[in-house]
């Protein structure tokens, strides 16, 4: 809790990007998400990593170039081409949520030691005002 008796918190927006496909994109946002944490100088608690956006999905994974290469050959077996929009929602359901929860521990993320937390964009549409993700740490 804060000196105010609340939890401390923090809202940040996304920083680097790698690219994976030219169907979709695969964002490392952990520094970032780490970044945040520290900001709101959470030492004990949770993260929560969240996309407001129907097309993206934060996920925990190892970021490793052939396991990339494999997903997307998977998605294009699975799902097949066709509207972009409804190609990236129904894919969005199928392998992830639109968030994920870290813990954080002595001010870090609590990460495995090949983990990442990253942000997988699916459909890029133009005229979205919303973040491409948000990070709210709460503890202590």
């Amino acid at each position: 809790m804060s000196a105010e008796g609340s939890p401390r918190s923090l809202t940040q927006p996304p920083q680097a990007e790698l690219a994976a496909a030219p169907s979709f994109r695969v964002v490392d946002i952990t520094e970032a998400v780490d970044d945040a944490v520290q900001a709101a100088g959470v030492t004990e608690g949770l993260a929560c990593v969240y996309s407001p956006t129907t097309g993206n999905i934060v996920r925990l994974h190892e970021l490793e170039s052939g396991l990339l290469e494999d997903f997307v050959r998977l998605l294009q077996r699975l799902v097949p081409a066709g509207d972009p929009g409804r190609r990236a929602s129904l894919i969005a359901m199928l392998i992830g949520p639109a968030g994920e929860v870290v813990p954080v521990s002595g001010g870090r993320l609590a990460l495995g030691q090949w983990q990442r937390v990253l942000l997988i964009v699916l459909s890029e549409e133009a005229g979205r005002t919303e973040p491409a993700w948000l990070v709210h740490a709460v503890g202590s």
